[in-house]
């Protein structure tokens, strides 16, 4: 078993440089758990592999949320950064 947790819990008041998120489907979660992070501006870079392609669309429109500029990496990953 493994104790799990939301980012936001733990790190949503310290500015981070990269957060990579390989979760084998659960990116959405994961990235939901992270508001108030992204509200905050405390992640500056991120990585993302996505495991569902056909949900790319709503991926970059939560990045643009967010205010993240993005860049898709291969198919299967995006990188996306606070603009400086």
């Amino acid at each position: 078993m493994v104790k799990t947790g939301l980012y936001d819990h733990f790190a949503s008041d310290f500015p981070v440089d990269l957060v990579k998120i390989d979760v084998e489907g659960a990116e959405f979660k994961v990235l939901k758990g992270m508001a108030k992070a992204f509200a905050k501006r405390n992640v500056k870079r991120i990585l993302v592999e996505l495991h569902d392609i056909s949900r790319q669309k709503e991926l970059e429109a939560l990045f643009f949320e967010h205010g993240l500029r993005y860049k898709w990496v291969d198919s299967d990953h995006v990188y996306g950064e606070l603009p400086y």
